[in-house]
């Protein structure tokens, strides 16, 4: 929670897309509310049919064509998203400002995407970019350690 806390002054509002069936987006909202994290829009599958690459594909560009805003990234090495990021960074080359994957499985990424182990690498990257104050950074590592 302490990332998205300190990204508020950087960033407009947090869309929050899972490949996890919709039937579950009760428990994800409870989750959310639970971390005090506000959302703009919450995004499940409902289509199992479509796979989960095309799936994050095909909604981060719908989010991306209904805004003029650039974009971070950040999801986790467990499903499809590396090459969702990747691809998405490839259309939409000057829309992203970055895209962070949690290493989970430890499995390989594109070169083009940024690994994260824990919310403090994931602060310090933002604060070395020039997003996210110092004092946020030291917030995460105290709650980290």
């Amino acid at each position: 929670p302490e990332i998205y806390a300190g990204s508020r002054n950087y960033t407009k509002s947090l869309y929050v897309l899972t490949a996890s069936p919709s039937i579950i987006k009760g428990r994800v909202r409870q989750i959310l509310s639970k971390n005090k994290i506000s959302y703009k829009e919450l995004i499940l599958r409902g289509n199992l049919r479509e796979g989960k690459f095309e799936y994050k594909v095909r909604v981060i560009s719908r989010i991306l064509n209904s805004s003029d805003d650039q974009f971070i990234l950040i999801g986790d090495d467990v499903g499809k998203d590396p090459e969702v990021f990747a691809e998405i960074q490839r259309l939409f080359p000057d829309r992203i400002l970055n895209s962070y994957v949690h290493v989970v499985k430890a499995r390989a990424i594109p070169q083009d995407v940024t690994p994260y182990w824990t919310s403090f690498d994931l602060a310090l990257r933002e604060h070395l970019e020039g997003r996210m104050n110092e004092g946020w950074v030291e917030k995460i590592w105290t709650k980290l350690m």
